[in-house]
């Protein structure tokens, strides 16, 4: 790891305090340089790198992070980086080659299972056992990530395990009293699954509830239609 993990208490609080910050997207370059005064330099470009990559500055992000693992290759947050510049690029094999080091040097860095479930689903497809089994690791590693649980949701659905589906969107829609554009497609993604179950009044409620509140949402009014001949 790098030098950092093998710092006080103190320290490492701080970092894994940032580090979630960055994974949710609320610190900025500025924001990091004012708060880690006591990190050390080539941590602090590595968490730099990340807010770089997720801001959509591949090729700036992709050299510094380079940089960075050429003198220090377990830095967690430099392979971070890398990783979600090589998806971005669509690369997923060498995306997943850096996270399977990045899982040996730190396996809860934030945010890094899911991302490593959705490599995985790219390189091996729905099907493949493994990558429910990701997405069961990264779900079980941050229960509050709702983007992990509607790809597992989709993943239910496209291997039509309608049932476990259906649970999954309800949970959705329960936990996201805070995010109107994912219940929306948690109900609308219900209402089909409930279509296919064969239960038409559930599945009525629920696209009426998608066009009060999203009139134009795709497809949902050729839904409504079909539901209601």
């Amino acid at each position: 790891m790098c030098s950092l993990d093998k710092t006080g208490d103190v320290r490492s609080d701080l970092l894994s305090h940032i580090r979630e910050r960055v994974a949710k997207g609320v610190i900025s370059r500025e924001d990091l340089v004012l708060e880690s005064a006591v990190i050390p330099y080539d941590i602090r470009c590595g968490i730099e790198a990340v807010i770089l990559a997720q801001s959509g500055q591949i090729d700036q992000a992709l050299t510094e992070a380079n940089r960075i693992l050429s003198d220090h290759p377990n830095c967690p947050d430099a392979l971070f980086a890398k990783i979600i510049c090589l998806s971005m690029l669509q690369q997923w094999s060498k995306a997943l080659v850096v996270s399977d080091v990045l899982y040996g040097v730190m396996c809860d860095y934030p945010n890094s299972l899911w991302l490593r479930a959705g490599i995985l689903r790219q390189v091996d497809g729905d099907t493949d056992p493994k990558v429910l089994a990701a997405y069961n690791s990264a779900i079980l590693d941050d229960g509050s990530n709702l983007y992990a649980r509607m790809e597992r949701a989709d993943i239910y659905r496209s291997t039509q395990n309608y049932a476990d589906a259906k649970e999954e969107f309800v949970e959705i829609i329960k936990l996201s009293t805070e995010d109107e554009e994912i219940r929306t497609e948690a109900q609308f993604k219900l209402a089909c699954t409930e279509l296919v179950l064969g239960n038409m009044d559930a599945a009525r409620a629920l696209i009426t509830a998608v066009l009060d509140t999203a009139p134009d949402y795709p497809d949902a009014a050729d839904l409504y239609t079909l539901l209601n001949p």
